[in-house]
């Protein structure tokens, strides 16, 4: 008689316990950079065709300006008005050129009420972007 053909072994759970790991690994990297690369430029691009009109009450402003540097030494300067309102929470006006910067930010704080044209997808994510200290943006106002 001839021997019994041996059982084939079923696989090892470290092994599989590894690969599992190993996706949920590679799954959060691609999430996380999905997030911090791509969702930004997505926000950007989708808030300068997509615009909303919100009308706010201003309580105060501030004016920034200044210049971004890499290491090679180039950068593009940048100048934008931070708006606080009782109503709307704080925003970024931007495309405010420097030279007109403090004349928009005395029209503003003047007080009462201004039609702002915001972002439509920085204004609907504006809870989360506070959590990383960003504020929704704004282009123009009346």
């Amino acid at each position: 008689m001839s021997e019994p053909a041996a059982a084939p072994k079923p696989p090892k759970k470290g092994n599989r316990r590894a690969w599992v790991i190993l996706a949920v690994w590679a799954f959060g990297v691609v999430v996380s950079l999905v997030v911090l690369l791509v969702w930004p430029y997505w926000m950007s691009a989708y808030d300068e065709t997509h615009r909303r009109t919100i009308s706010c009450s201003v309580s105060s402003t501030e004016v920034y300006a200044g210049s971004t540097v890499s290491r090679t030494g180039s950068g593009a300067p940048f100048s934008y008005v931070k708006v606080e309102t009782r109503d709307c929470g704080v925003f970024i006006l931007q495309g405010v050129r420097k030279s007109s910067q403090e004349r928009v930010a005395r029209d503003l704080s003047g007080g009462g009420t201004f039609q702002f044209s915001v972002g439509a997808s920085s204004w609907w994510f504006r809870d989360e972007l506070q959590v990383i200290n960003r504020y929704p943006t704004a282009f123009e106002y009346k």
